[in-house]
């Protein structure tokens, strides 16, 4: 979906990332005498590993006595294996994921929330945006990770074609609602809105924003589900009305990117990973490539209904609570390293837009924003940037942090219960209902 950090040839990065691995004979003494750390994280695209395994490369030739072993994990897959490896009290030292994951760990007690706050308090609070903190907040108000990325999702739509048909932004279940109505052309493979349809976290984020702009909360404020309460089956009545405007079958987030790229539907919800590709036009794409696709891209962050609701995700660096001190430090030391300016924005580059600084200082430097994708989008990317202050999610309520929404997440109860809604054609009570029970065992 985005770029690499393009100083790193491939030769180069096939050299580093068997210096990464401590196979090179030269450097085999050093290494086998020093800390081993493992690390896992979810960057599996080729481009990003090749930045990751050189940042770590140069990291150990610092420090010499660390070692770093890496995994790139798929994200859907890092659940599966995080599961196996707490079952076998063989968890990694270092973990860089979604913060659904981070309150999943820290729920159970398995990360190192004084290791932590030691990071954060050395590059300073204040300099962390408000809204990545509390993303990882625990209940006591301390903070399970380091935040290290976030992003913002809203609907990408086709600014051209509202303003032809004088259609309002849309931002309100009204406009979107009638802009989906007004774009829908099945007959001609166009589509008004995509919205997620398969059992997966693409179709979570979506629904999130439609509930929380109707006060549809995951929990009572005393820590209870509440999936089945009025104002969340309205918002999935809602939902149901809106999937009559997608394409059938099950949708997730690639068919989003394919058919906005091609010009077959009106509006999107996705993430600013899209930024890099509506910015680039590519060869050998499926389908037809709209030109200057990024004057024609109007960007809307929140959903209006009973009140605004943004929201975004946040990826943490975790040191795992069953690492030996030695290892505790070594992992403090690689992230400082990872998140100091010029190589957190190596990193950051990897996927212009969808990787975003939580460090304000970083942010708002021109060496950071002086990148091609960042440049064309100008004035939306510095509003999206400043989205990192007021992101939403289910596990956030009034300030208080619900850890329990983790287990609920990395299950796709969500995402079930969404496909049996649009794709099994079930009831929005009946849905409610089925979701309340899974969660409430989960929770249990």
């Amino acid at each position: 979906m985005a770029r690499g950090w393009k100083t790193v040839s491939r030769a180069a990065s096939l050299i580093l990332a068997v210096l990464l691995l401590g196979s090179v004979a030269a450097t085999a003494p050093v290494l086998a005498a020093g800390t081993t750390i493992e690390f896992w994280h979810c960057e599996v695209e080729q481009a990003r590993q090749d930045t990751t395994n050189a940042l770590l490369a140069e990291f150990q030739a610092a420090n010499p006595g660390i070692v770093v072993k890496v995994q790139a994990i798929e994200e859907n897959d890092m659940r599966t294996k995080l599961t196996t490896a707490q079952a076998a009290r063989r968890l990694p030292n270092l973990v860089s994921l979604s913060s659904e994951l981070i309150l999943r760990l820290g729920n159970a007690g398995l990360l190192d929330t004084k290791a932590a706050a030691e990071v954060i308090d050395g590059f300073g609070r204040k300099d962390f945006y408000a809204g990545a903190l509390g993303f990882v907040s625990t209940p006591e108000g301390g903070h399970y990770a380091v935040p290290y990325t976030g992003w913002v999702q809203g609907i990408w739509y086709r600014k051209d074609w509202f303003e032809a048909k004088g259609l309002a932004a849309p931002t309100t279940w009204e406009a979107i609602l009638a802009a989906a109505k007004a774009f829908n052309a099945p007959n001609d493979r166009v589509y008004g809105i995509i919205i997620g349809t398969s059992k997966d976290l693409y179709a979570e984020q979506v629904f999130t924003q439609f509930a929380l702009s109707n006060r549809a909360y995951l929990f009572s404020a005393d820590g209870k589900v509440t999936f089945n309460t009025p104002e969340m089956v309205e918002a999935l009545r809602f939902y149901k009305d809106l999937a009559n405007y997608t394409p059938p079958g099950p949708e997730s987030w690639r068919e989003a990117r394919d058919l906005y790229l091609n010009g077959t539907c009106a509006m999107m919800f996705y993430s600013t990973f899209i930024m890099d590709d509506i910015g680039i036009e590519r060869t050998g794409f499926k389908g037809a490539i709209v030109r200057d696709l990024v004057k024609k891209t109007g960007f809307a962050p929140f959903v209006k209904h009973a009140v605004p609701a943004s929201f975004g995700a946040v990826s943490a660096f975790g040191i795992t609570s069953t690492s030996s001190q030695e290892q505790v430090e070594a992992c403090k030391k690689l992230i400082r390293f990872l998140m100091t300016k010029e190589d957190y924005i190596k990193l950051m580059h990897m996927a212009p837009g969808g990787f975003n600084p939580v460090l304000k200082s970083v942010a708002k430097s021109p060496e950071f924003l002086e990148e091609p994708v960042l440049k064309a989008w100008g004035d939306t990317y510095r509003t999206i940037a400043e989205g990192l202050d007021s992101i939403q999610t289910f596990a956030l309520r009034e300030g208080r942090i619900f850890p329990d929404y983790g287990n609920i997440s990395a299950q796709f109860i969500i995402g079930e219960a969404l496909y049996n809604l649009t794709e099994k054609n079930w009831t929005p009570e009946e849905t409610a209902e089925w979701a309340q029970k899974k969660m409430e065992q989960t929770v249990k």
